[in-house]
C-alpha cells in the first residue's frame, strides 16, 4: 500500500508541471492592429488614451504612440464603447458583448459585468457618477457609478436605442436616438419626446459641442446635419458630405469649430461644419476618431486597421499599433503538404498573411501571391468567387472572401447566397454575430507537435508544449 502511495505521488509530481503547461502561450501573429471601434482620452491624466477593440481593451500613455493590454477580467473581448471618468483617474467604463463593466485602475482589472445587453451607454460630464444606458429600447439609469441600475422609460417604436448623450454643461438635457429617430429628455432621463429627424438618412451617430451644447451634429447616411437649437430643426453641414455615409461625428474640446467627419473616407471642417475637406487618403471601414485635450495637434483615428495618429492636425497620418494585438482573424490554414507553413485571413481590409516557421513571424501576401494559393498540384488556376450558379470545380481550391477563407475539397463551392458582411460598414449583419463566435482548432503535428487555435477578435496564439490529443 505505502509502495503504491508513493508511486501514485510520484505520477501526480511528474503530471502538475505537464498540467501547468498546458496554458503557457504565446501570442503568434501575424499582424499588430486589428478593428478600433472606441477611443477615450483621460482628461484627468494628460497623454493616457483607451483604445476599444475586438480584442479588448488597451491603455496608451504617450498620447496614442504605443499600447499595452488592459483586459485582465472583461468577460469579453469585443468592445463597443468606452467612457473615462473626468473626475476620478483611472476609472473607466467599457460596453463588451457581456454588458457593463468598470476599472477604477486603468483597465489593469474589471469588476465583475452587469448584466445588460448594452446598446448605448452615456456618462454625466459634471456628475460621472451618473450613467444611462440603454438595453434595446429600454432606458436605464444609475446614480451610485454603475451599482445599481433603475429602469426609465420605454422609447416608442420597435428601434432599439444606438445613441445616448448627455448635455455637458446641462445634464438634464439627454439625448436618445435609434437609426430612424431622434428623442430629448429634459428631466434627466426620467421621460423623452421626440425630435424632429435630422435629414431622411440613417441615424448613426450625434455629437454635442462641448463649448455650447445647443449646436448638435448629427452623423447620417446622407452627410453631416447641424442644429443650433438642441435638436429643434436641422440643417445640412455643409454640402460636400451629402449623399455620403457618415458614422461619427468628432468634435475638438479645444477648438470645437474644428470636426472631423468618420466614414469610409474622413473629413475635416474648421469653420464648425460649414465646409469639410478630405484628412485621410486612405479609403477603410473608419470607425471613430479623438481629439487629444492635452496634445491639440495630436489626432487619432479608429480604423478596421488599427489606430493612424497625426501630430500635425491631420497634415498628415502613420500607423500607430505598437504594442496593440486585436486583428480579428477570419480563417487560419494549415498547408498540409509543407509543415509551418500557415495562412492567416484578416477581417477588415482582407488582407491574407503567411507564416513560414509556425507563426514565429509572418508576412503579408500580395494578390498575385494570393492567387497562388489555389491548389496543392503543380497548376494553379486563378482564385475566384463562386456563385449560385457556378458549376462545381474538381479537386480543392483555397477561397479567400469577405466572410472567410476554407477548404472545401470540391464539396462546397458555393458560399452563402448572403454575404454576413454589411457591404457599407464592413461588419457582420446582425444574423451573423453568432458565427464570429464560432473558435476555430487548427492542428499542427509535424511543425509544433502540439496545436493552433485562433478566436475571432483575437489573434491567433501558438502553444509552446506538446499537447497529446
Amino acid at each position: 500500500m505505502r509502495r503504491t502511495l508513493l508511486l501514485l505521488g510520484f505520477c501526480l509530481l511528474l503530471a502538475l508541471p505537464a498540467r501547468a503547461a498546458l496554458n503557457r502561450w504565446s501570442s503568434a501573429g501575424p499582424a499588430a492592429g486589428g478593428p478600433i471601434v472606441a477611443l477615450a482620452f483621460d482628461p484627468s491624466a494628460p497623454g493616457t488614451v483607451y483604445a476599444g477593440t475586438y480584442g479588448g481593451v488597451f491603455r496608451s500613455e504617450d498620447h496614442g504612440a504605443t499600447w499595452t493590454s488592459a483586459s485582465f477580467g472583461l468577460a469579453a473581448f469585443q468592445v463597443s464603447h468606452l467612457e473615462v471618468d473626468p473626475l476620478h483617474p483611472g476609472t473607466v467604463y467599457a460596453i463588451t458583448q457581456r454588458g457593463f463593466q468598470k476599472s477604477q485602475d486603468g483597465g489593469r482589472n474589471w469588476q465583475v459585468p452587469v448584466d445588460l445587453r448594452v446598446t448605448a451607454f452615456a456618462m454625466s460630464r459634471p456628475s460621472p457618477q451618473n450613467l444611462l444606458a440603454a438595453d434595446g429600447d429600454q432606458i436605464y439609469l444609475s446614480f451610485d457609478a454603475g451599482a445599481s441600475w433603475d429602469p426609465g422609460p420605454v422609447l416608442p417604436g420597435e428601434e432599439q436605442v444606438t445613441i445616448l448623450e448627455i448635455d455637458p454643461q446641462a445634464p438634464a438635457n439627454v439625448y436618445a436616438g435609434t437609426h430612424q429617430g431622434l428623442f430629448r429628455s429634459t428631466d434627466g432621463g426620467a421621460s423623452f419626446a421626440p425630435l424632429t429627424r435630422p435629414g431622411t438618412g440613417f441615424l448613426d451617430g450625434l455629437a454635442i459641442d462641448p463649448a455650447n451644447p445647443q449646436i448638435l451634429y448629427a452623423a447620417t447616411f446622407d452627410g453631416v446635419f447641424k442644429s443650433t437649437d438642441r435638436g429643434l430643426t436641422w440643417a445640412r453641414a455643409g454640402q460636400e458630405l451629402a449623399g455620403k455615409f457618415i458614422f461619427e461625428v468628432a468634435v475638438d474640446p479645444t477648438a470645437p469649430a474644428n470636426l472631423l467627419a468618420v466614414g469610409t473616407q474622413v473629413y475635416r471642417s474648421t469653420d464648425g461644419g460649414a465646409s469639410w475637406t478630405p484628412v485621410f487618403d486612405r479609403v477603410l471601414s473608419n470607425h471613430t476618431a479623438a481629439f487629444d485635450p492635452s496634445s491639440p495637434s495630436t489626432w487619432l483615428l479608429g480604423t478596421q486597421e488599427g489606430v493612424y495618429r497625426s501630430t500635425n492636425q491631420g497634415a498628415s497620418w502613420l500607423s500607430s499599433n505598437t504594442g496593440l494585438f486585436a486583428s480579428l482573424v477570419r480563417k487560419l490554414a494549415v498547408d498540409p503538404h509543407r509543415p509551418g507553413v500557415l495562412y492567416a485571413a484578416l477581417h477588415g481590409a482582407g488582407t491574407l498573411h503567411k507564416s513560414a516557421d509556425a507563426g514565429a513571424s509572418w508576412s503579408r501576401l500580395s494578390l498575385s501571391a494570393v492567387r497562388a494559393l489555389a491548389r496543392p498540384e503543380d497548376a494553379v488556376p486563378p482564385l475566384r468567387r463562386h456563385g449560385p450558379g457556378d458549376p462545381p470545380q474538381p479537386g480543392w481550391r483555397e477561397h479567400l472572401g469577405p466572410d472567410q477563407l476554407r477548404r472545401d475539397h470540391g464539396q462546397r463551392d458555393r458560399r452563402r447566397s448572403e454575404d454576413p458582411l454589411d457591404p457599407v460598414s464592413g461588419e457582420l449583419r446582425r444574423g451573423a454575430q453568432e458565427r464570429r463566435r464560432r473558435h476555430l482548432l487548427e492542428r499542427d503535428r509535424a511543425a509544433t507537435g502540439g496545436f493552433l487555435a485562433v478566436s475571432a477578435g483575437d489573434r491567433p496564439e501558438r502553444a509552446t508544449d506538446r499537447v497529446c490529443r
